[in-house]
């Protein structure tokens, strides 16, 4: 129903009360326009008025566009409709907004009603994609953790958590508050204002962290639960300058130096058979539009609960929070338990850590008004305080290995050795890494997974140019500490004769007391270490010790000489020990040697490790992972169809396996695992 084209209003006036972006007014006006025969749409009217009278582009020339825009709907007679239907959206809200009775001359109380097919009715709310709520949904469940922490009194204190790693978590520091000690001071060793504390190992064991904790019928035992490790508090910020301080009485200061997030670390690798979140590479989204919290409310299973985030309130007191930019607003249900639940935008990317609930009572003309809302901290804001730190910690590791990318052979477990060969590749990641291997009763080393396959890892993960690899066998380990001295220089760089720079081995000789042995030992070691490491100038340096377990060292200088030279090597940056086959991690050279990881090699596969690697196989190549599995069909079917003699035959071989087996023990079992992986599942040369 068009309106005459006399009006009070003006689209010169209204061109400069307009508000919406560009793009917005376009669909706004262009909807409108479509019901008037004959009206022009946005686009051309712009066109013909910039070929007449050009504009540069800036704020200058969306006015010129919105007031042509707006002639045009006033030689169309729908100038006071149109401004009517989208006054609240497009224009000013002000001392000159467009009243309601300049807007229509038409009867008091009449109500025009128009139907479309479609229409946005929010700006805010995106149109997400399917496929990426397909994608995003299982992820987020998958990574959204519960923590509990028993308190001495025996109540329980629990929270939410993200895994953003394959050890880390991210949560709020106010749940584990407990469990940390501030012996050193509130500024700990480094100064810092907003020390988070060091843990308290008495009371680490208070600390569960359980996954995929949706539904608890089915869930077997503990498969999903995870302790810590010793030095678990990886970096964080406490909730305010007092660590006494709780929530009930919190009050919102400093809040750009106190951020109140915490990153822990896990004893296992949870993030090894699900698709973490790596907010090192992954860059968070800004928290602005619709959200979704995913949270552990008391204690009820894993919750989805969908809000928006709001940088802006009514209420002072929230609106100075939002305003710093060190906290934002939403408006997703949360109780307790949902602290450190991350909130994700419609596009199922993080963008913020769940805080709590912030509440206020505001007395207005003697009523009491109870005012509340749900604060989140950015992850921009701590991403920027703890990046480092976390990709320190985290290593170069961000998936395990399924294959070997030289040999193609598939790669199951190991994920201990994966880690620490990463973890070592990093500025204060680990020196000298122990494969350890345990003895039976009859003081014969146990047979254990992967033991031999080591050096191959090693070899795999280690980049030429920036790594070189030596191996020596333990039998090549020669009884004399300075024949075995010559042996480790000659292999670092053949030809090179590096062991020409060692002191005269006279020095050696005739040395009666035990004292002077290991004085002069020691001096060959840290001798050693010096020429291994200006040979290192433009990669790192690995020594690879294999088959310790088989070819023992015998008591003599050699012994002495290696005791000597692990701490020498703990404490260069450019060399790195590997120890194939010991036993004891934890003997006297090694017990203070704090830059070491210790890899125990699993007895066997069994179902766990075969489900986790097709798990990273799916993620990583679906479509090969089900050619795989087609294959398993096929050949289980072209056993179904074997004559009786045949099938008798096959159990015969069967019986004569399982005998062998129980003959051989776990290797057996393990090593037909591995054949069927690599015979049938046909690993690619990609990891």
């Amino acid at each position: 129903m068009p309106n005459g084209a006399s009006t009070a209003l003006s689209p010169s006036k209204l061109a400069q009360q307009v508000t919406a972006s560009r793009d917005i007014f376009k669909k706004c006006y262009d909807e409108f326009a479509a019901n008037y025969e004959g009206a022009r749409r946005f686009m051309t009217i712009t066109a013909l008025r910039q070929r007449g009278a050009p504009v540069p582009l800036g704020p200058g020339l969306n006015r010129a566009d919105f007031e042509a825009a707006l002639e045009e709907a006033e030689r169309k007679g729908f100038l006071a409709s149109f401004v009517k239907t989208y006054s609240e959206r497009l224009f000013t809200s002000s001392a000159t907004e467009v009243e309601a009775s300049d807007l229509l001359d038409d009867e008091e109380g009449e109500e025009t009603y128009r139907a479309t097919l479609q229409k946005i009715l929010d700006d805010f709310t995106p149109m997400t994609d399917a496929g990426k709520i397909k994608e995003g949904m299982p992820r987020l469940a998958r990574n959204t953790c519960k923590l509990t922490v028993k308190l001495s009194d025996g109540s329980l204190e629990t929270g939410t958590g993200l895994l953003i790693g394959p050890r880390l978590v991210l949560t709020c520091w106010h749940v584990i508050s407990s469990l940390v000690t501030f012996e050193t001071g509130l500024e700990g060793p480094q100064g810092e204002p907003d020390w988070p504390g060091v843990p308290d190992r008495r009371l680490s064991s208070r600390l569960s962290v359980e996954f995929d904790y949706e539904v608890r019928a089915g869930q077997i035992g503990n498969k999903w639960t995870y302790g810590v490790t010793e030095d678990w508090l990886v970096v964080g910020s406490r909730l305010s300058a007092d660590p006494e301080e709780r929530l009930g009485n919190w009050k919102p200061q400093q809040l750009d130096t106190y951020l109140d997030f915490v990153v822990i670390e896990l004893n296992k690798p949870a993030g090894f058979d699900r698709p973490y979140y790596n907010l090192v590479n992954e860059t968070p989204r800004e928290a602005t539009g619709k959200m979704i919290v995913s949270h552990h409310p008391g204690n009820f299973t894993m919750r989805f609960s969908p809000g928006e985030f709001e940088s802006s309130s009514p209420v002072p007191k929230f609106n100075g929070i939002a305003a710093s930019g060190d906290r934002v607003l939403h408006t997703a249900n949360t109780i307790r338990g949902s602290s450190g639940g991350p909130c994700l935008t419609y596009d199922m990317k993080p963008a913020a850590l769940h805080q709590f609930v912030y509440q206020v009572q505001r007395k207005t003309k003697g009523k009491v008004e109870q005012h509340a809302t749900n604060v989140a901290i950015p992850l921009s804001k701590i991403m920027q305080r703890a990046q480092e730190t976390i990709k320190s910690r985290m290593g170069s590791l961000s998936a395990p290995r399924c294959t070997l990318q030289r040999s193609g052979k598939a790669l199951i477990g190991r994920y201990s050795l994966q880690e620490a060969i990463a973890a070592a590749q990093t500025p204060g990641g680990p020196k000298i890494l122990v494969v350890q291997i345990h003895y039976g009763l009859d003081r014969k080393p146990l047979s254990q997974i992967g033991k031999s396959f080591s050096y191959e890892i090693l070899d795999d993960a280690l980049a030429p140019g920036w790594h070189r690899l030596i191996t020596i066998n333990a039998s090549d380990i020669k009884d004399n500490a300075y024949s075995t001295a010559q042996l480790l220089l000659d292999r670092i760089s053949v030809g090179n004769n590096l062991s020409r720079k060692l002191t005269s081995p006279s020095q050696l000789a005739g040395a009666g007391e035990s004292t002077e042995i290991n004085d002069t030992i020691a001096t060959l070691a840290r001798d050693v270490a010096n020429v291994m490491e200006e040979d290192a100038t433009r990669d790192t340096i690995w020594i690879a010790i294999d088959e310790m377990d088989r070819h023992q060292i015998s008591d003599t200088s050699t012994r002495v000489f290696l005791e000597k030279l692990y701490p020498e090597i703990a404490t260069r940056q450019k060399l790195r020990l590997v120890l194939i086959g010991m036993s004891d991690p934890d003997m006297p050279a090694l017990k203070n040697v704090n830059s070491k990881s210790v890899d125990p090699l699993k007895d066997h596969l069994n179902i766990e490790d075969v489900i986790a690697w097709i798990r990273n196989r799916l993620s990583a190549d679906p479509d090969r992972m089900l050619l795989s599995l087609g294959r398993i069909a096929t050949m289980l079917a072209d056993r179904e169809m074997l004559t009786e003699e045949e099938k008798q035959a096959e159990r015969e071989r069967e019986r004569e396996t399982r005998k062998r087996e129980r003959q051989e023990g776990a290797l057996s079992r393990s090593a037909a695992i591995a054949k069927i992986v690599n015979d049938i599942f046909m690993p690619s040369t990609t990891t």
